[in-house]
């Protein structure tokens, strides 16, 4: 397995962390339904992840110095959960271990409560994060509706 570090992701790789993350949202637009507005995908809270930092975590995935993924992590105040809110690794470095090593080092950065959702028909996605809690972190599940049809994971990671 190729060995990865997470680390915070400095205002000034901003810029790189968005286009970045347009690749993301790119790919996930296909569950979502969401559509780019001049050329760009819009994610409004984009900016609060450098404003909000006892709130909002955005995180790299790197693999020798080199970009291999991204991860946005928040704390919803309305019911204390920590949530990774967008998760993302480079395509060319899918299924090689990277994702369940760097979701899992976010999670273990946060033990607490926390939640995950995926767009139902996103199985992919889905299975993913059941490999990710599946031996980890017992958890439960329910469907609920926002925007579209969604699976949510609610469980709590010990320190």
């Amino acid at each position: 397995m190729l060995t990865l570090t997470e680390t915070l992701v400095p205002a000034s790789e901003k810029p790189l962390f968005w286009r970045h993350f347009q690749n993301y949202l790119s790919e996930l637009s296909i569950f979502v339904g969401k559509k780019p507005v001049n050329g760009e995908f819009e994610y409004p809270w984009f900016d609060l992840y450098w404003s909000e930092p006892t709130e909002r975590w955005p995180f790299w995935a790197r693999l020798a110095g080199d970009v291999g993924g991204l991860a946005l992590v928040r704390l919803d105040n309305e019911d204390g959960r920590r949530e990774i809110s967008e998760f993302y690794v480079l395509p060319r470095l899918r299924r090689k271990g990277i994702g369940l090593q760097f979701a899992r080092r976010l999670l273990s950065r946060f033990p607490g409560t926390w939640k995950l959702n995926q767009a139902s028909s996103n199985v992919g996605a889905i299975a993913f994060w059941h490999h990710v809690l599946d031996g980890f972190a017992t958890y439960e599940e329910r469907r609920f509706f926002c925007e579209v049809e969604r699976l949510e994971q609610r469980f709590t990671v010990g320190s």
